[in-house]
């Protein structure tokens, strides 16, 4: 899926990069990609660990200013407190997955599930998609530590000067 998320959104920069600047959006005219990249370049964005598959998905233009500390990448603050707080996050929702792993779809099958009133079936059935969600968050949330902490993660700085990542 982040892949698809990663050659389509490339697609559409290339694209747009054959067009006229003024006739891109600014959004657009900042990722338009002008000319295509060597294979190095597009297969290290394509396959960078820290979103390869899970994500978070991020542009081409980005990630090439990150390789070369270009633009908001030159220097940004330290990446540590950021990344372990995203760490903290995935690791509390691995603890809710693996605490709560009677939660399961399984218990649906069975006559005493059946036997229920409606709205515990359907509270039993939105506790156990929450926690089954879990393992989900789980993932996602170490690979977003994992491109805050190699920078890759960084936003600049919000209308009170706090660091966005």
């Amino acid at each position: 899926m982040i892949l698809c998320m990663k050659l389509t959104a490339f697609a559409w920069n290339y694209y747009d990069g054959g067009k006229k600047e003024n006739d891109l959006p600014p959004s657009s005219r900042r990722q338009a990609i002008r000319t295509f990249p060597n294979i190095l370049e597009f297969f290290g964005f394509v396959f960078f660990f820290g979103g390869f598959l899970v994500g978070p998905s991020f542009q081409f233009n980005d990630y090439v200013q990150f390789v070369k500390k270009e633009g908001p990448f030159a220097n940004y603050p330290s990446t540590f407190i950021p990344a372990m707080k995203t760490l903290i996050i995935a690791l509390i929702c691995q603890f809710i997955f693996t605490k709560f792993n009677h939660w399961n779809f399984d218990w649906c099958l069975t006559s005493e599930y059946q036997s229920l009133p409606f709205v515990l079936r359907a509270g039993y059935l939105w506790v156990a998609g929450v926690k089954t969600r879990m393992k989900y968050y789980t993932a996602w949330k170490m690979a977003e530590g994992a491109c805050i902490l190699s920078g890759l993660g960084w936003n600049g700085y919000d209308e009170n000067s706090n660091p966005q990542w």
